[in-house]
């Protein structure tokens, strides 16, 4: 079975699912997977989106970014404790949200590269996404 998934989801899409559920396959299914390639591809369009504003940007003073320096932390405390990719994988959903708020209302160079910055970080570089 786990050969007809690889063979028919990306790769991504695979690592994300088993992000999500802490590297749990024991229940990993078509249906959920379908589910699962939905949000990951709209996680991926919006850092894209977020990608293409920061492109744009020619001068910024920054600033830190409260609660996008809050996400930091939390995430570097479940790393420290039992590196949980489920609850990191919260945050990450919570970072998506914001920056589909600033995407859409402010643009706000600042919280933009923050935003980027955590994405950079946690699903990139820490998780392997």
């Amino acid at each position: 079975m786990i050969y007809d998934l690889i063979n028919k989801y990306d790769s991504k899409v695979i690592k994300y699912y088993l992000l999500l559920n802490n590297y749990d396959i024991a229940n990993i299914n078509r249906e959920e997977l379908n589910k699962v390639e939905k949000e990951y591809n709209d996680l991926e369009n919006t850092i894209i989106k977020l990608r293409e504003e920061i492109n744009k940007i020619t001068y910024t003073t920054l600033e830190i970014v409260v609660d996008v320096e809050e996400l930091k932390r939390n995430c570097i405390e479940i790393i420290n404790n039992n590196f949980n990719t489920k609850d990191i994988m919260m945050y990450v959903k919570e970072a998506k949200k914001l920056i589909d708020k600033e995407l859409k209302d402010n643009k706000r160079p600042s919280r933009l590269l923050a935003l980027d910055n955590f994405i950079k970080e946690f699903l990139e570089h820490i998780l392997g996404l």
